[in-house]
C-alpha cells in the first residue's frame, strides 16, 4: 500500500503519536515511507526509554552499528567488543533531538555490564567513558539540529563534543539546556557564542560555585521563556541578576531554588505566568531567606497562572496579601499552609483555580465547612486531592459533601485516609449521586491509605467495578503507604 499523502501531512499526523509508541510501532509495519516517519519520531527522544532494560540495551546496540570506522577501531583497540553487523537500515543518530548525557551513559554502563562488551580486564568506567565519547560525537556529527541537551552533575569530563567544529551546527537552534554550575568557563563561552536562542535553561549550582561565563550565557538569549536556578545562594543572585534584565519581559516561568537570596529581582519579570519557589525547611537561613518575599506581595504579576511554595512558605500574612492582588488570575496554588484559614483564603480570592489540595486535621464541623466553601467558589477545579488526617471526621461525611460541592468539571480525585479507616462509607452514595447530575466527565480516582489490605476489600471491589461499567469511573488506583 503506497501513501496519497504528502510526506510533511503524513509527518504532521504522524507527530500527534509522540507519546504512543505501540501505535508509532505499527506505522512502522506499512512501508518504508511510513517507517521512516515513525522511526524518526520515536528516536527524537529515544534517551526517554533509558530506564527500560530491554530497549535500552536494543538502542546502545543500534548507535553502535551507526559508529563511524574510526571509531569502531579506536573502541576495539581499547578492549570494546564491536560486533559486525549489517548497515542500519536508517541513520538513526540523526533522527535525535534531544540528548542527555546522563541517560546516555546509563544506557552505556547498563550495556557494558550486561552484554560483555569489554574484551579485557579494562576497567569498566575508563570503558563507559571512551564509547560515551564516541557517541556523543557521532550525535554532534550527524544531528542537523538539536533541540535539547542536558549535562548532569557528574558528568561534565564528557563535554568534549562541544568544542568540535560540527557544534556550531547542531546547537545553532538549541532550545532547551539543562547544565551545572562547575563545568569548566570555556564550555559557557562556547555554548555562548553558539547559543543565542535558548527559551529554556536549568542551571544546577554545585557546592554554590559560579562559572565565567554563565552570565554571559544569559544575557545573549534573544528570547528566554523559562528559568530554573538550583541550589543557589544570594551571591549568585547578585551575579546573575544584571544579566537577566534583557529577559525581564520575555520570562514566564522561574523556578528558584534557594536558601537566602533577595527576590525583589523577580518583581521586573512582570510576564510571569508561573512561579515555583523551592526551600529547605531544615535550612537555618529559610525564614530569614522568605523575608525577602516581602518585597513581592505588593507586586501585581498579570499573567500569573501557577504559584506553589515547596517545603516552606512565607509568612501567612505575605501569602494572603499577594493572593489579595494577583489571586483571581491563580489556576494553581501549593503552600505549606494546608488548614481552614488558607481554605478559606482560597475561596475568597482564587476563584479560577483548577487544582486544589485541601488537608483536614481538626474539627469536623469547622474544615468541611470551610471544604464546602472552597468547592463553592472555585467552580473551575478539575483536580482534587483531599487528605484526612483528624479521627473523628467520617468519609460518609466527606462523601456526602463532595456528592453536593464538586464543580462538574472535576475529572481527577485523590482521597488520603492516614488515620486508620477500616471502611470507606458513603462512597456508593457518592458515586449514585455524580451519576445522577448533568452528565460530567468520568472520574479517576486515587485512594490512599496506610491500611491496603483491610480497606481495599472484596465489597469495594465490586463497587468501583460496578460503577466504572457504569461510566462514573474512568480508572482508578489504590496506594498504602
Amino acid at each position: 500500500m503506497s501513501s496519497q499523502l504528502p510526506d510533511d501531512c503524513l509527518n504532521e499526523i504522524f507527530e500527534y503519536l509522540e507519546n504512543d509508541t505501540t501505535t508509532l510501532h505499527s506505522c512502522s509495519l506499512v512501508n518504508r515511507l511510513f517507517c521512516e516517519i515513525a522511526i524518526g519520531i520515536l528516536w527524537k527522544n529515544v534517551c526517554n526509554s533509558y530506564y527500560k532494560p530491554y530497549i535500552s540495551l536494543s538502542i546502545i546496540n543500534t548507535l553502535i552499528t551507526c559508529l563511524p570506522k574510526e571509531s569502531k577501531d579506536h573502541l576495539h583497540k581499547n578492549g570494546i567488543c564491536i560486533s559486525t553487523q549489517k548497515p542500519p537500515l536508517f541513520n538513526y543518530p540523526s533522527f535525535c533531538k534531544t540528548i542527555s548525557i546522563y541517560k546516555i551513559n546509563y544506557m552505556i554502563e547498563y550495556a557494558l555490564r550486561n552484554q560483555r562488551l569489554i574484551t579485557s580486564a579494562g576497567d569498566l568506567n575508563h570503558s563507559e567513558l571512551l564509547l560515551s565519547h564516541e557517541i556523543l560525537k557521532m550525535f554532534i556529527n550527524q544531528i542537523s539540529s538539536l533541540k535539547s541537551l542536558d549535562i548532569s552533575p557528574g558528568y561534565t569530563d564528557r563535554i568534549e563534543f562541544i568544542y568540535s567544529p560540527e557544534a556550531k551546527i547542531c546547537l545553532k537552534y538549541l532550545v532547551e539546556l539543562k547544565c551545572c554550575s562547575n563545568i569548566c568557563s570555556a564550555f559557557f563561552y562556547q555554548i555562548s557564542e553558539i547559543c543565542h536562542n535558548i527559551q529554556s535553561l536549568t542551571i544546577t549550582f554545585v557546592k554554590f560555585i559560579i562559572s565565567d561565563g554563565i552570565a554571559d550565557l544569559i544575557s545573549l538569549q534573544s528570547n528566554l521563556k523559562s528559568l530554573t536556578l538550583e541550589y543557589c545562594n544570594k551571591d549568585i543572585i547578585r551575579t546573575i541578576t544584571p544579566s537577566l534584565a534583557k529577559s525581564s519581559l520575555t520570562i514566564t516561568k522561574l523556578v528558584l531554588d534557594t536558601a537566602n537570596s533577595p527576590l525583589s529581582f523577580i518583581s521586573t519579570f512582570i510576564n510571569l505566568q508561573e512561579l515555583i519557589l523551592h526551600l529547605d525547611p531544615d535550612d537555618p537561613n529559610a525564614e530569614g531567606a522568605f523575608e525577602g518575599f516581602g518585597q513581592l506581595q505588593y507586586i501585581k504579576f498579570p499573567q500569573l497562572r501557577i504559584l506553589e511554595f515547596n517545603c516552606f512558605s512565607p509568612k501567612l500574612e505575605m501569602v494572603i496579601k499577594f493572593l489579595e492582588i494577583n489571586g483571581k488570575n491563580l489556576t494553581k496554588f501549593n503552600s505549606s499552609y494546608d488548614d481552614k484559614t488558607m481554605n478559606l483564603v482560597k475561596a475568597k480570592f482564587c476563584p479560577n483555580l483548577k487544582s486544589l489540595c485541601v488537608t483536614i486535621k481538626e474539627d469536623e464541623g469547622d474544615e468541611l465547612e470551610a471544604l464546602k466553601l472552597v468547592l463553592s467558589s472555585c467552580q473551575s477545579l478539575e483536580i482534587i486531592a483531599v487528605h484526612i488526617d483528624y479521627i473523628s471526621i467520617t468519609s460518609k461525611n466527606l462523601f456526602d459533601v463532595l456528592a453536593k460541592y464538586l464543580p462538574k468539571n472535576l475529572h481527577k480525585l485523590t482521597i488520603g485516609l492516614f488515620i486508620s479507616y477500616k471502611k470507606l462509607e458513603g462512597l456508593e452514595e457518592f458515586f449514585i449521586n455524580r451519576n445522577n447530575c448533568v452528565p460530567q466527565k468520568p472520574l479517576s480516582l486515587t485512594i490512599i491509605t496506610d491500611l491496603f489490605g483491610d480497606i481495599y476489600d472484596s465489597d469495594l471491589k465490586i463497587i468501583i467495578e460496578k460503577h466504572s461499567k457504569m461510566g462514573v469511573i474512568k480508572e482508578y488506583e489504590f496506594f498504602s503507604i
